[in-house]
Parts: C-alpha cells; sequence; structure tokens
C-alpha cells in the first residue's frame, strides 16, 4: 500500500482517471438514482429480493443491486448534496473495485491530490464488480465525512482549472477580472492592447468572504467586475488602497459601494446592455415549466416515455409583476401566444400599462388572477421581500412564478415552504439570494422547481458587449492616466 507521501504525480493521474475513467459509471448511476425523483415508479421497479434491473443498464450487461426501496430516495439526496452540480460528478471517487489494495491505494492519491486526510470508508459506497452497480449501505454514513473534507462538493477537484487563473504579462499595472466563470473572457475581447500598460489576471473562481477578495485583490490597480457576482462594499473598498479603476458591466451595479468609491477617488465605469437574453430565458423558463421540459427530457434519457400533462398557455392570465424594459417585453410575447396580460408595480399608470398591453389591476388582484406570475422589478429597499407568504396564498393552486429578475424580491422561505405545501404548482427561478446557490439548497431537488443558475444574461452577444466595452473603458482610462 502506498503511502501519502508518494509521489505528486499520482495525484495528477488520480484527477484524470476521476475525469475519464469515472465518468461513464458516474453517469450510469446518475440515470438509475435519477428514478428517486418519483418515488412510486422507483418503489415499482424493486423486486421481493431488492434487486432492480433497467432496461438500460441491462442492454450493457449491468445490474442494478441496492438493498431496501425507500433508501435509494435517500442515496439520491445526499449524492446531490456532495455534488451539487451534475457537471462535477464525472469527478467523484463513485468507484470502488473489488481489489481492496487499489481503494486503499486511491485513498492516498486522493489525500495527495487533495492535501487533506481521507477516511477509508470514504470510498465504500459503491462497488463494481462482474459487471454489476451495487450500492452499498455505506453511502447513508459518508455525507459528514464528505463535508468535512469537501465543503464545496468536491467542485475543487472535479474541474480543478476552474480554481485556477491565467495570467497575461504586460506593463506594470495590475488589472483582475473576477468571476469569469465560463473561461469566456479573453475569447470575446483583445485584452492585448492593454499590454503596453498593464498585466491582466483573470479568475475563474468565485470568492464569497471579504478577507479573501481583500486579499487576492490588495495588488491590483483596476478589477473588472461581471454584474454583481463579487460586491464591493465599503468594508471592501476600504481596504484596497490601490485600487483605482472599478470596470463593471452594465450601466448600472448596486453591489459596488460607489459613494466610499468616490471619497477613495475610485473611478467606476459601466459598459452597455441590452435585456434581449433576459427576456428570452424569461420565456424559456415559461415554457420549461408549464411542459415540464426537463422533467420529460430526463424521463426520456433514462428509458421512459410521457409522464406529465403540460399546461397551456393560450387564453391564460400572464401576471406581470413590474412593466419597465423587460416587463413590457415580456408582455409583448404573452400577448402573442394569446395571452391575457394584466400588470402592477407601485408607479404604474392606465396608460403605461395599456400601451405594452396589459391591463393595469390592483397588487391582490395580480396574484388571485396569475395563472403565470412573472416578477420585473429592480431590487431596492421598497421591493425587497415585495413577495411573501402573504402575495403567495392569493395564488391558484395551479399558478406558477418566475423570477429572473433579482432572488431578494421574493421572500425564499416562503416561496420554499409554498411549493412544500403545492400551494402554487411550480416556480421557475434564475435568481437567488446567495449566489452560487449553496450545495444542499432545497431548489436544487424540488421536483415543481426548475432552476436556472443566473443566466439571464448569459449570452455570447451581450457577453461581447460587456468585455469589449470593459477593454475600452479601461484602455480609456489608462490612456487618461498616462497622458493627465
Amino acid at each position: 500500500m502506498s503511502t501519502p507521501n508518494f509521489d505528486a504525480g499520482v495525484a495528477t493521474g488520480v484527477k484524470f482517471m476521476w475525469k475519464s475513467v469515472m465518468k461513464t459509471a458516474a453517469q450510469l448511476l446518475n440515470e438509475f438514482l435519477s428514478l428517486a425523483r418519483n418515488p412510486k415508479e422507483a418503489a415499482a421497479l424493486f423486486a421481493e429480493d431488492g434487486v432492480v434491473e433497467l432496461p438500460y443498464l441491462a442492454d450493457l450487461g449491468m445490474q442494478s443491486q441496492y438493498k431496501g426501496r425507500a433508501e435509494i430516495a435517500s442515496l439520491y439526496a445526499l449524492l446531490l448534496q456532495l455534488v451539487p452540480e451534475w457537471e462535477f460528478r464525472d469527478a467523484v471517487v463513485l468507484i470502488d473495485t473489488p481489489e481492496r489494495a487499489f481503494a486503499e491505494y486511491k485513498v492516498d492519491a486522493l489525500a495527495v491530490a487533495t492535501q487533506r486526510p481521507v477516511e477509508q470508508h470514504f470510498l465504500g459506497y459503491i462497488h463494481v464488480e462482474n459487471g454489476k452497480i451495487k450500492l452499498l449501505r455505506e453511502a447513508l454514513d459518508i455525507v459528514a465525512t464528505a463535508r468535512a473534507f469537501f465543503p464545496n462538493g468536491l467542485a475543487d477537484i472535479a474541474q480543478p482549472e476552474a480554481q485556477e487563473k491565467m495570467h497575461i504579462d504586460g506593463g506594470p499595472i495590475g488589472i483582475a477580472v473576477l468571476d469569469d466563470y465560463q473561461h469566456a473572457a479573453l475569447s470575446l475581447a483583445d485584452w492585448s492592447s492593454l499590454k503596453p500598460w498593464a498585466s491582466i489576471t483573470i479568475f475563474h473562481d468565485h470568492l464569497a468572504e471579504a478577507d479573501a477578495v481583500v486579499a487576492r485583490l490588495k495588488p491590483f490597480a483596476v478589477v473588472c467586475v461581471m454584474r454583481e457576482r463579487t460586491p464591493l462594499t465599503r468594508d471592501i473598498l476600504q481596504r484596497l488602497p490601490s485600487l483605482k479603476l472599478i470596470a463593471s458591466t452594465a450601466p448600472r451595479n448596486a453591489s459596488i459601494d460607489t459613494d466610499t468609491a468616490d471619497r477613495q477617488g475610485i473611478k467606476v465605469v459601466h459598459t452597455g446592455y441590452t435585456s434581449t437574453p433576459t427576456v428570452e430565458l424569461t420565456w424559456a423558463l415559461i415554457l420549461g415549466s408549464a411542459r415540464h421540459i426537463a422533467s420529460e427530457g430526463e424521463s426520456l434519457r433514462r428509458g421512459g416515455w410521457q409522464q406529465s400533462v403540460g399546461d397551456d398557455l393560450s387564453g391564460k392570465t400572464l401576471a406581470v409583476l413590474g412593466l419597465g424594459n423587460v416587463g413590457r417585453e415580456v408582455a409583448r410575447i404573452g400577448l402573442a401566444f394569446g395571452m391575457n396580460v394584466i400588470a402592477w408595480s407601485q408607479n404604474l399608470t392606465p396608460e403605461r400599462a395599456a400601451a405594452a398591453g396589459a391591463e393595469l389591476v390592483s397588487k391582490e388582484a395580480l396574484f388571485k388572477q396569475a395563472d403565470f406570475l412573472s416578477v420585473h422589478l429592480v431590487l431596492s429597499q421598497r421591493t425587497r421581500g415585495l413577495v411573501g407568504a402573504e402575495e403567495l396564498s392569493l395564488m391558484k393552486s395551479t399558478a406558477r412564478l418566475i423570477n429572473t429578475s433579482r432572488g431578494p424580491i421574493v421572500t425564499e422561505s416562503d416561496l420554499v415552504e409554498a411549493l412544500r405545501a403545492r400551494k402554487i404548482a411550480g416556480a421557475a427561478i434564475d435568481v437567488f439570494d446567495q449566489e452560487p446557490l449553496p450545495p444542499n439548497h432545497p431548489f436544487r431537488t424540488m421536483t415543481n422547481v426548475l432552476a436556472t443558475p443566473h443566466i439571464g444574461y448569459v449570452s455570447r452577444r451581450l457577453y461581447e458587449t460587456f468585455y469589449r466595452d470593459t477593454v475600452a473603458n479601461i484602455r480609456r482610462w489608462l490612456e487618461e492616466s498616462s497622458t493627465g
């Protein structure tokens, strides 16, 4: 058996193995466990001996075994908590082999790769032998251990490159580009035009703690922020004496303390913007929720067929909460679907509503009449918590709530309770109180929630606008600074 001090190259090999060999087995497991979304369907598949053989696994000569009918749902929930995003599933050590020596080898390799101790039983929850996948009882005991070692759900191991930064050498001025989740910044703008003045560091991960943000940004004179992913608060800005320019995307960014920036002589610049991508995603969510697109797609992939009856849009009532730039376009498209469009906001007038093809109603009537209620307000002290338990209780049990605006406009705990109690039929949500969404958040597992990771503005054309304008803004500032 190897020791935790063996050649670090083994760790690299293990990571590669996680991203290749484990991928196929993990995908099979994901398909099998997805049956837990429908407990009745899952229970019906189990024979008295606790063995289930599924057609799509049988075709591959594989058989899945697990003892106990109810425990599969628990296992599925635990794995969701352990692996918060399924694109990370190929990196989790899901497979144990018949050879215990190799299992021990992987334990040590995992310890080296993560520089953390790993207990032996960590690998004991899935066993592959002679073409069979066995889901072992130890799976029900691993969550505490896994969370202790990997509080981020193994994301740092699954995609280690996501934690890395990319650096472009240039002049002495330091530029930091934050939260480039998709590794898109370099491909969508010509950053090389800044090299005569500055060196650029692009960070692909996200830091939530203020102290960590400050430690990262201290060397930089310029910080580029993507929307509101990393707030630049008073506390953070006051601890960044080298910062001279904040390059933010879109015309406004409520997460930047502009008063503090102004007092410290930090210039804040912004980019162009279009709300079209958010409008389009709003309708993707409305249609996806109404027609159960995600769950029907999952059913098809695991060998199933139709399992739900979708809702019509034509003749239904679209309630638009906030009839601004986004809300007006959402209302216009609702009319094209043959929907009855109503609207309300605190300052909306009958004339403005009629100009958008909507009827102004009271706030109470908006919630009572809605078949689909779509939120399109700017987050402020006046709108924070505007939709809570009282408003949700007015809605029909068949109604659906869609939010592509800002999470805190809807009181999250009240919405969770309404969905759990089936007081409304469902929700389609792109924005949350805390982003990125915590791994164990109920929205990740609720069957009547269609959730996306704040991608309303994440489109190629808008990203090009953001990054190209950002480069232009920084170059203008650099030129002015060098001549001033």
